[in-house]
């Protein structure tokens, strides 16, 4: 089996496709329209190392995206049954038929689709600051909050350690905690201080 070639640390969700292609909210501060410094800086926690690992540990698993979409939403809602509710498209389902639904595999598949879009930016700022806000963005339309990102990436490091086949690193690990961290943020800014475009 090929295995995807490490990348030298010096080289440089439902969430909607329609939420994924429009424009994000206009977000203002204290003194009018919010400055980029803060984006950046939050950007700006990801050293280009972790980027680095963050790029090169995705290709494990994105050959089966959408299996491994599933399996982290398996055990979220595992952990979290009650987070079902979140999403309409759910609420109808009965708990013993989610994890076999259409629906959460249309879900799962979407979700994946949104992290390889981020990934994919990953060593242009602007384009991350981009990506990550258009998701942040998305979620606070459903009341998603900061715990509920921080409470994927158990599920996210179980599917993503298998995937590597045991040999994820805690410095990985730390990468992509770093990365939700920094998305959970984007959406505390978007709840906290955004209101609609004039």
């Amino acid at each position: 089996t090929n295995r995807p070639s490490a990348a030298s640390p010096h080289q440089q969700h439902q969430i909607s496709l329609t939420a994924m292609t429009t424009a994000p909210a206009t977000i203002y501060g204290n003194r009018g329209s919010v400055g980029l410094d803060s984006l950046h800086r939050e950007i700006a926690r990801l050293s280009p190392e972790q980027r680095s690992m963050i790029r090169y540990s995705y290709q494990f698993m994105e050959a089966e995206a959408t299996k491994n979409g599933l399996g982290l939403f398996v055990r979220l809602f595992s952990e979290y049954p009650q987070y079902k509710g979140i999403w309409p498209a759910f609420r109808q389902i009965p708990d013993s038929a989610l994890i076999s639904s259409d629906q959460l595999r249309r879900h799962a598949s979407v979700y994946m689709a949104g992290l390889k879009r981020i990934v994919d930016v990953m060593d242009d700022n602007e384009k991350l600051i981009d990506a990550t806000r258009r998701i942040a963005a998305s979620h606070c339309k459903w009341s998603i909050c900061k715990f509920h990102i921080e409470h994927m990436v158990p599920g996210l490091l179980e599917v993503l350690n298998i995937c590597m086949n045991r040999q994820l690193t805690p410095e990985i690990s730390h990468a992509w905690e770093t990365l939700y961290d920094i998305i959970g943020n984007m959406i505390g800014l978007q709840k906290g201080i955004r209101r609609p475009d004039p």
